[in-house]
């Protein structure tokens, strides 16, 4: 046997040891997916307002959806953990919020809240509290007992159109005055803001950050900083296909249309504590590499050759060296 054979053999042999099966995996390493935000306001037995009503029905089917999908909802804390990079995302987050705390949310949505052992957030406008279109304070003590709801801030007045043109010296008064309110009632300093009607200037988003706002909530996508991220609105109208695609989820067994592909994650991607928008990214767990792929095809034939060869090799060896 030639010394150039035995070298070629001995390096195989070497690599079968330091190459164990399966320490290359053919799975490729799918980037982490932004945190979709669902944005809701009443859910009653009988709706009738488009575009601030869900029904008691299809509001338990969402919940059952992403339970049954394996979605983790999180709380205010989680979130803003995870998007400032102290926590670890779990595999599918997402973070269910409610606007203006109305009354039926103690009766209505809390029940199916606790029924499928989800985490919301609540934001609040103080001002409303205890005249009569949000839940009396009461009410708003009793939620803010529940472990699973956090209460945020939705401002002071909730005037419509203000926040456009809104200088930062009111915003902030109105943001302050909202927070020292809401501390009042969970004994917290509020770390989460959703704009009234989604309206926001430069002004607003300088007011939320020196007020200790961390993320603050426009209406629909992409996100555009801290102080500008993305809801999906949830209408009346809303089905439960829609939620799936802006999710990245199935499409739901009990909706026709089309299904939701697989292999791509529609909302935004998620790096270093800031959605991005852009491309969509591939989040398929059996989408494979082909390098990772090429690597472990030539080590398995190496080894294969050691093996099934060696034996043979080594026997000549013996008779004609």
């Amino acid at each position: 046997m030639s010394s150039i054979l035995k070298k070629v053999i001995s390096t195989v042999l070497a690599a079968d040891l330091i190459i164990p099966s399966g320490i290359i995996s053919l799975k490729a390493q799918a980037a982490s997916p932004d945190i979709p935000v669902l944005l809701y306001h009443r859910v009653l037995p009988n709706p009738s307002n488009e575009w601030t009503d869900t029904s008691v029905e299809n509001f338990e089917k969402h919940m059952q959806y992403l339970v049954e999908n394996d979605y983790k909802t999180l709380s205010a804390e989680e979130y803003v953990n995870i998007m400032q990079g102290n926590a670890t995302a779990p595999e599918k987050p997402i973070l269910l919020t409610f606007d203006d705390a109305t009354p039926d949310f103690l009766a209505n949505t809390v029940p199916i809240l606790n029924k499928y052992r989800m985490n919301a957030v609540q934001f609040v406008v103080s001002d409303w509290i205890g005249a009569g279109f949000s839940m009396s304070q009461a009410d708003l003590q009793a939620v803010a007992k529940l472990p699973n709801i956090s209460l945020q801030n939705h401002s002071k007045k909730h005037t419509e159109n203000a926040w456009k043109t809104i200088e930062q010296s009111e915003a902030s008064a109105e943001i302050a005055e909202a927070n020292a309110f809401i501390k009042t009632v969970t004994g917290k300093d509020p770390i989460l803001l959703a704009y009234p009607y989604g309206d926001y200037n430069a002004d607003v988003q300088a007011a939320a950050a020196a007020n200790d706002i961390q993320y603050s909530f426009k209406v629909g996508y992409p996100n555009q900083g801290d102080h500008a991220i993305g809801r999906h609105y949830i209408k009346m109208s809303t089905t439960l296909n829609e939620i799936a695609k802006w999710i990245g989820g199935p499409a739901p067994v009990e909706e026709p249309g089309t299904p939701v592909e697989q292999d791509v994650v529609y909302h935004e991607t998620f790096a270093k504590g800031q959605g991005l928008s852009g491309t969509p990214i591939l989040n398929n767990p059996k989408s494979t590499s082909c390098t990772p792929l090429f690597v472990l095809s030539t080590a398995s034939i190496l080894k294969f050759v050691a093996h099934s060869w060696y034996a043979p090799f080594l026997f000549f060896s013996q008779r004609y060296t």
